[in-house]
């Protein structure tokens, strides 16, 4: 009995950090993306990509931080369809209903 209960967790502990490697790898990448793109067009889609994945994993504080440079961004190029995709993009949707105002 002893034995199985030492195996789940030795099963549990190793796929556990395995996961939480994956999710740094993939938010170290999201982040180059941002600070590689030189374009305003190229940033606000950057910056698009890693507030959605902010807000798919919970991380609403971020998301909002994130959405907020996305918009000054998009503002202070003065383009029209920057600003529309910053403001009616879908991460807004990935917000929860419990999340506060």
């Amino acid at each position: 009995m002893m034995r199985s209960i030492y195996i789940f967790l030795f099963v549990f502990i190793s796929t556990y950090n395995i996961a939480f490697a994956q999710k740094t790898d993939k938010l170290d990448s999201l982040c180059r993306l941002c600070n590689e793109a030189i374009s305003d067009n190229d940033k606000v889609y950057a910056l698009n990509n890693l507030a959605n994945y902010y807000y798919t994993n919970k991380f609403s504080r971020q998301g909002d931080s994130v959405l907020q440079i996305q918009l000054r961004i998009a503002e202070l190029s003065n383009n029209r369809d920057l600003i529309l995709k910053t403001y009616f993009d879908n991460s807004i949707a990935s917000i929860s209903s419990w999340s506060s105002t």
